[in-house]
C-alpha cells in the first residue's frame, strides 16, 4: 500500500508518533462523551460530568501540545515571514488578506514573537473544533468525531495554518445551518474571507443546501448546471482578482487526465448514510446538511482534478465527517445497537484508510516528516 519512493525517506519514529496521536485521540474522545445521567443521583451526575470534562480537557492539551510545539509544515516559514515583517504594511504583502494582516500587526505590536503567534492560531483552531463537538456531544458519537478530525484535518493544519483555522471557525458557525439561519452563516463566510479568500467558495454548499431545503425540486437542475458551468470557467479562475495570488496552485494543479472517480468513491459512504438515515426515518436537518454538502464536495472534488487549489478547499467540508456522519451513527445505534456498532466500525476503518492515504500521498508534500519540536528552530 505504501509508495516505495516515499517509505524510503520516512522517519519511522514520526510515523509511530502520528498513529499514536490518532488512536490516543479516539480513546480520550470516547472517554470525554457527555453521558446522559438522568437516572443517576445528583452526586453521581456531578462525578460523571467532572470525569468527562476532565478527559475532554486532557485531549485538548494533548493535541495542543503537538500542534503548538511543532516545527514542521511546508508553509510554516511563510507564516513566520509574514509575522516578522508585519510592520512593513500591506504594500509589502500585496494581495494578502487584510484581516490576517491585521491579526499579525496587532500581535506583533503587543510583543508576541512568531512562535507564540502561530501557537495561538493552532490553539484557536483546536478551540473552535472542540467547542463545536462539545455543543453536539449529546447527539453524536464523540469518539468518532474526534477520530475524524485527527485523521482528516489535524496534521494538515500544521502547514496550512490559516485555511484550517478558517475551516474550524466555519465548523463552529455551522450551528446556524442546523438552526436554518442561513443569513447568519453567510455573514460568517464573508467575515472569514478576510482571513482566507478561498472561504468564498463556501457560498456554493450554502446555496445548494438552501435550495435543497426550500426549493427541493430545483436542486438537481441547479447542481447539473453548476457542474457544466464550472467546467467551462474553472481554468480561468486565475483572472479573478481574489484568486490571483493562488496562480502557483492553479498552474501546478492543472491535470490532463482524470474525472474524479476517487472523489466519487470517497463520497459514496456519505451518500449511503443519507440513504439509510432516511430509510429508518432519521428525519433531521443533519441528514439534509450531509446530503447537500456531500454533493457540493463531490462537485468541488471533481473540479479539483483540473485545479489543485480547489482540492484544498475541501477542508471546509469538515462538517460532514466531524458532525453529520457521527450524528447519523449515533442515531442508528439508538435504533439498532448491533447494526450501529457495525456501521461505526465501518466508518472507523474508512477514516483509517483516509489517514493512510494522506500519509502515502501528501505528508511529505506538506512537510510533516520528520516531526520536530520548536526547540530545533533557529
Amino acid at each position: 500500500m505504501w509508495n516505495n519512493n516515499v517509505i524510503d525517506t520516512w522517519d519511522q519514529g514520526t510515523l509511530y508518533l502520528y498513529f499514536f496521536i490518532l488512536f490516543t485521540t479516539y480513546f480520550l474522545g470516547a472517554c470525554s462523551y457527555k453521558k446522559k445521567c438522568a437516572i443517576l443521583a445528583s452526586g453521581e451526575k456531578q462525578w460523571f460530568n467532572v470525569v468527562n470534562q476532565g478527559f475532554f480537557l486532557i485531549l485538548f492539551l494533548f493535541l495542543g501540545f503537538f500542534s503548538m510545539l511543532r516545527d514542521v509544515g511546508t508553509d510554516l516559514p511563510m507564516y513566520r515571514n509574514i509575522f516578522n515583517n508585519a510592520d512593513l504594511g500591506a504594500e509589502y504583502f500585496s494581495g494578502q488578506e487584510p484581516g490576517y494582516l491585521l491579526l499579525n500587526v496587532f500581535f506583533y505590536k503587543i510583543g508576541f514573537n512568531d512562535f507564540c503567534f502561530i501557537a495561538l492560531l493552532s490553539l484557536a483552531t483546536l478551540f473552535f473544533v472542540f467547542k463545536t463537538i462539545r455543543a453536539h456531544s449529546d447527539t453524536i458519537d464523540v469518539g468518532l468525531a474526534f477520530f475524524a478530525f485527527v485523521s482528516l484535518y489535524y496534521l494538515q493544519s500544521f502547514s496550512l495554518i490559516r485555511m484550517y483555522l478558517v475551516a474550524a471557525i466555519l465548523l463552529y458557525c455551522s450551528k446556524y445551518l442546523f438552526e436554518k439561519r442561513y443569513f447568519k452563516y453567510l455573514i460568517c463566510v464573508i467575515g472569514c474571507v478576510f482571513l482566507h479568500y478561498s472561504a468564498i467558495l463556501m457560498t456554493l454548499p450554502l446555496s445548494l443546501h438552501y435550495i435543497y431545503q426550500e426549493h427541493r425540486h430545483l436542486f438537481w437542475p441547479t447542481l447539473l448546471s453548476l457542474l457544466i458551468f464550472s467546467f467551462v470557467v474553472v481554468t480561468k479562475l486565475s483572472n479573478v482578482p481574489i484568486f490571483s495570488r493562488y496562480d502557483e496552485y492553479l498552474s501546478g494543479g492543472a491535470l490532463k487526465t482524470g474525472f474524479g472517480f476517487m472523489q466519487i468513491a470517497v463520497n459514496i459512504p456519505n451518500l449511503f448514510f443519507c440513504w439509510y438515515a432516511r430509510r429508518i426515518k432519521i428525519r433531521a436537518v443533519y441528514v439534509d446538511v450531509l446530503f447537500s454538502f456531500s454533493m457540493s464536495a463531490l462537485l468541488i472534488g471533481i473540479l479539483s482534478y483540473k485545479v489543485l487549489m480547489l482540492g484544498r478547499s475541501l477542508v471546509y467540508y469538515n462538517i460532514i465527517y466531524i458532525i453529520c456522519v457521527p450524528y447519523i451513527l449515533y442515531k442508528i445505534g439508538r435504533k439498532n445497537k448491533q447494526f450501529g456498532a457495525l456501521m461505526g466500525l465501518f466508518y472507523f476503518i474508512y477514516l483509517i484508510l483516509r489517514f493512510i492515504q494522506y500519509m502515502n500521498e501528501y505528508i511529505l508534500l506538506d512537510g510533516l516528516m520528520p516531526y520536530k519540536f520548536i526547540s530545533t528552530y533557529e
